[in-house]
């Protein structure tokens, strides 16, 4: 068994104890509150894990990152192809309107569309914060999606193989559910750290084996 797929189990047990260790802190213990659970992980997801994939990523591009790589959400925007980080940017702005419209006032709201909507405000509010929230995060997952096909060819490149694990797969999929990305967002960042450890990749230059630099 090679170091490769090594890596491979060690991600994928650390994906399953991740699940079980979760389900265990919701569903049983209760020691742990579900919404001090996603804090911790938004807080390692966008304070470490991605400000070093953005660094690791403009590194491999050929350039440096910025100091803005520290701001929250505002720094997978950076890595996101143009298209996609202005998608991601009006999500974003769908999602703060949305919650601003839930300090309005109930006598404001009567006052300018009358009684009968400002009974379902609330309703309405909640439906159009979770389809946002959900449009939000596919818009999300598909940047990062990106970023990681534009990773993983790299990585092909530069190891002389062009097949793409079962288990790839699964990462790719795992982007696309908000309390697991961080699992497929760590493989992502170890074949970053690979990428600037042996041969320092350069997209311009071709690579007969691989070399600690």
């Amino acid at each position: 068994m090679n170091k490769n797929d090594k890596d491979k189990i060690m991600i994928l047990v650390f994906l399953i104890a991740f699940i079980l260790i979760s389900v265990c802190m919701i569903k049983g213990t209760k020691l742990i509150p579900f919404r001090y659970l996603l804090l911790a992980i938004l807080l390692i997801q966008y304070l470490y894990v991605v400000p070093v994939i953005c660094k690791n990523y403009y590194t491999v591009k050929g350039s440096t990152a910025r100091w803005d790589r520290f701001i929250p959400f505002w720094n997978e925007v950076t890595i996101f192809s143009p298209k996609l980080a202005i998608l991601t940017l009006i999500s974003y702005l769908l999602i703060i309107i949305g919650l601003l419209c839930l300090f309005i006032p109930t006598e404001t709201i009567n006052n300018i569309f009358g009684e009968a909507f400002m009974y379902n405000y609330g309703d309405w509010i909640i439906r159009y914060l979770a389809l946002t929230l959900i449009a939000s995060d596919i818009i999300t997952a598909i940047g990062y999606y990106k970023v990681m096909r534009d990773v993983s060819f790299m990585h092909q490149q530069l190891i002389g193989k062009a097949k793409v694990v079962k288990l790839e797969v699964l990462y790719y999929v795992l982007l696309f559910i908000p309390m697991i990305r961080l699992v497929s967002l760590s493989f992502m960042l170890d074949r970053l750290n690979k990428l600037n450890r042996l041969n320092k990749y350069n997209p311009a230059n071709k690579h007969d084996k691989l070399e600690e630099v």
